[in-house]
């Protein structure tokens, strides 16, 4: 997931991140290129009767949008699962993935 801030100057007014500075790929961990709100209408998941919240965005890499765009999610699923620990790591990244998908507005990419 998004990492936090330690200085104000990365952020946009709208509160999205301006740069990749301090951040990484929401699903693999790579450097980010790529920005997308999240709608908070959308950001609720369950799993296992537990609801989770995403946060107000996930940046990207590079890679990772090139299948957010082709609407490859089970890629994106499969590389959001692998430092899952067990069954149920899986299932919540799974259900995060998924959700991101449905709640992700339009990206915008990021100043590097």
């Amino acid at each position: 997931m998004p990492s936090t801030y330690s200085d104000d100057g990365d952020l946009e007014p709208d509160g999205l991140p301006s740069t990749g500075r301090q951040q990484s790929c929401a699903v693999c961990g790579a450097h980010p290129f790529w920005v997308h709100p999240i709608d908070p209408r959308k950001a609720c998941f369950d799993v296992g009767g537990k609801e989770h919240t995403l946060p107000t965005f996930w940046v990207l890499c590079a890679g990772c949008e090139r299948h957010l765009r082709a609407k490859e999610v089970d890629v994106l699923i499969s590389l959001h699962s692998e430092s899952a620990c067990d069954e149920w790591d899986r299932a919540k990244a799974a259900q995060a993935v998924l959700s991101f998908v449905d709640a992700a507005t339009q990206g915008r990419p990021l100043s590097n």
